[in-house]
């Protein structure tokens, strides 16, 4: 999807959009467009929720939490970029708390299985926004399957 699409397709956030007044250094670009491509290939972000294992999903998870930090790691003080990261690992240790708790095996089927999409699904919201932030602040194009995981708010013009 491209990132035009999702910017006139998503409300409520706030990036600087370059242009005249902020242009990203491509460095930046790139780290983002970088960090988007191996987020696009991470099922649990979009895979649907009957297709997803627990064990799997919290590997996976802490597979894109390690990989963020690695990227965090390649910042040169760009303080927008850091602030997505950042976000993202916050929401996958979240994830991997309540699905990782020595409590959750313990419980029945049914409620792991609620757990589990519960989680998925706040896990995917709060990447989701930070893909429509990084998509919008340094001008990169979005998977599609990725780019399920926005929240797109702007009916007028979806």
């Amino acid at each position: 999807m491209k990132f035009k699409r999702i910017l006139q397709s998503v409300t409520g956030i706030s990036t600087p959009i370059f242009g005249i007044q902020w242009a990203p250094p491509q460095w930046a670009s790139d780290l983002a467009e970088e960090t988007l491509v191996y987020l696009s290939g991470k099922r649990v972000l979009f895979n649907r929720f009957g297709m997803e294992d627990a064990g799997h999903c919290i590997q996976s998870v802490d597979n894109i939490r390690k990989h963020l930090d690695s990227q965090r790691q390649k910042l040169q003080g760009n303080k927008e970029l850091d602030k997505s990261l950042v976000a993202m690992q916050r929401a996958c240790r979240r994830f991997m708390d309540y699905v990782g708790h020595p409590k959750y095996s313990g419980f029945e089927k049914p409620i792991q299985e609620s757990i589990l999409e519960n989680e998925l699904q706040r896990l995917r919201s709060s990447i989701g926004k930070q893909v429509a932030t990084l998509s919008i602040s340094f001008g990169v194009d979005v998977e599609d399957e990725l780019a399920s995981t926005i929240t797109f708010n702007n009916i007028e013009n979806t």
